[in-house]
């Protein structure tokens, strides 16, 4: 049988050692560093170069939304406020109009809507408000 030598890496001395990667960990290192994307300057060269970057696609057509109409109701005041223990249930009384929702599809617009409300009954100023095809309200202005 033949005597096989084994080949042991031999230790440098401390402070000089480069570490080496295996043929097979380079190549594949050297791959994504020229696979990687450009950094910003190189792109904004470039697009300086070309013709500026500009959206390939147009909007969608404006379509018209059939059954879904908001109406503004303007120079009411409100005269009264009711809530409940229930998430977003918060209603206004206008004057010559009567109850209506505030929209219930955020916590955070429902507590604003409630706020404005009570403002203007405190004050008895004057409110707009834009109410859609479903009796809720939408947007308040108070002046």
């Amino acid at each position: 049988m033949a005597n096989k030598t084994s080949q042991v890496p031999q230790r440098a001395p401390e402070g000089k050692a480069k570490p080496t990667l295996a043929p097979s960990v380079a190549s594949v290192i050297e791959q994504e560093i020229a696979n990687a994307p450009l950094p910003i300057e190189d792109i904004e060269g470039q697009q300086a170069a070309a013709e500026p970057m500009a959206p390939t696609l147009e909007p969608p057509a404006a379509r018209a939304v059939e059954g879904i109409t908001g109406t503004w109701i303007s120079g009411k005041k409100v005269s009264m406020l009711w809530a409940n223990s229930a998430n977003r249930n918060v209603w206004l009384a206008l004057t010559d109009v009567g109850w209506r929702k505030f929209a219930d599809n955020s916590d955070s617009a429902a507590m604003a809507f409630t706020v404005l409300a009570a403002n203007a009954k405190a004050t008895q100023g004057q409110v707009s408000v834009r109410e859609e095809a479903d009796g809720k309200i939408y947007e308040i202005y108070v002046w």
